[in-house]
């Protein structure tokens, strides 16, 4: 079984900030808001998370995965679908309207 590197250093599309981040092994991470200039990256078409779009190093389902060179495999098929997860943050302003 190959080594799973879990540091991946992402990389903002926008402004170009780099920051080193652990990546979960458990799930895939949809969502990366940069800390510089407060973009929200999400994943390129046909990549399972932000790492793999973003990062230094793929997230660890798809370096584990040999038959599919680092496509695939992860998050896109049904056996572990079910162990992704995302985080919605709702910001209420003065102009957003309040829910129960």
């Amino acid at each position: 079984m190959p080594e799973v590197i879990l540091q991946s250093v992402l990389t903002c599309p926008e402004c170009g900030h780099k920051k080193t981040e652990s990546m979960p092994t458990d799930a895939c991470q949809w969502y990366y808001e940069c800390e510089q200039c407060h973009t929200l990256l999400k994943p390129k078409a046909g990549d399972c998370c932000v790492y793999c779009s973003y990062g230094s190093v793929p997230c660890p389902p798809i370096q584990l995965t040999t038959e599919s060179k680092g496509k695939g495999g992860c998050c896109g098929t049904q056996t572990l679908y079910a162990s992704c997860q995302f985080t919605i943050t709702i910001l209420h302003t003065p102009s957003s309207p309040r829910y129960p």
